[in-house]
């Protein structure tokens, strides 16, 4: 009867100890998701390199600020980098950015212009 008390006291250990190590990894905190870009056409309103930003216009005259780091690429229509500071007001650009820290923050900043091939696809659906 020992023998049996035994093992029945070492089973109840053994499927505690299984059990705690699985809620443990249950409470592990996930894997942050990918964090979630967007890339979007703009007109250059105004650079402001000192302070890291860019104001930013939409077509539909809504303005945004963007701000930079030094992980943001400039390139220009052939897709060849250029130093951030060859941007200028007026230029017309696709930017892929990221909310950081409630800020929208360029990843990548490309000159070219909206052509009709280019308005129909984004936002005519093809």
């Amino acid at each position: 009867m020992n023998k049996k008390l035994v093992s029945s006291a070492l089973f109840a250990v053994l499927v505690a100890m299984i059990l705690s190590t699985g809620s443990a990894a249950l409470a592990a905190p996930k894997a942050s998701p990918a964090r979630e870009t967007r890339n979007e056409f703009f007109i250059v309103s105004e650079v402001r390199l000192k302070r890291h930003q860019l104001v930013l216009e939409l077509p539909t005259q809504i303005t945004k600020v963007m701000f930079l780091n030094d992980q943001t690429v400039f390139e220009n229509k052939k897709g060849q980098r250029l130093p951030l500071t060859d941007m200028r007001a007026g230029d017309t650009v696709y930017v892929t950015y990221a909310q950081e820290s409630g800020n929208s923050v360029a990843l990548t900043i490309r000159q070219g212009p909206m052509t009709v091939a280019i308005l129909r696809q984004r936002y005519f659906n093809g």
